[in-house]
């Protein structure tokens, strides 16, 4: 498979009745698309939460670390908010104490 297949991964898994929600992520983890495993804890009915977050955490994208904490039902904001620190990018850590409904401002302002 090729990277430009992930987004009809995502849509087959937000769209079709019967779905390899697992098989479909692992894919998405393969091909380190961090925008389609950030869409798909939004859209697809069945999403594996822990090991979307590990996939977004190990590569290392704060933008879609971020987006997760805004939109994710299943997210670990702890968790997440370390993982934006280790990333050093103090906007997404800004943009998180702004829109996330749970956030550590201590930890988040501590340099």
């Amino acid at each position: 498979m090729k990277k430009g297949d992930c987004e009809y991964i995502f849509r087959a898994g937000k769209d079709w009745p019967f779905f390899d929600y697992r098989g479909g992520l692992n894919v998405l983890i393969k091909l380190k698309d961090a925008e389609h495993i950030h869409k798909a804890g939004i859209f697809w009915k069945e999403f594996d939460f822990e090991t979307g977050m590990a996939a977004l955490f190990t590569q290392s994208e704060p933008e879609y670390i971020y987006r997760a904490g805004r939109f994710w039902k299943g997210i670990d904001h702890d968790r997440a908010l370390d993982a934006l620190i280790a990333a050093g990018k103090a906007r997404y850590i800004y943009y998180a104490g702004q829109e996330w409904k749970s956030f550590d401002y201590r930890k988040g302002s501590t340099p």
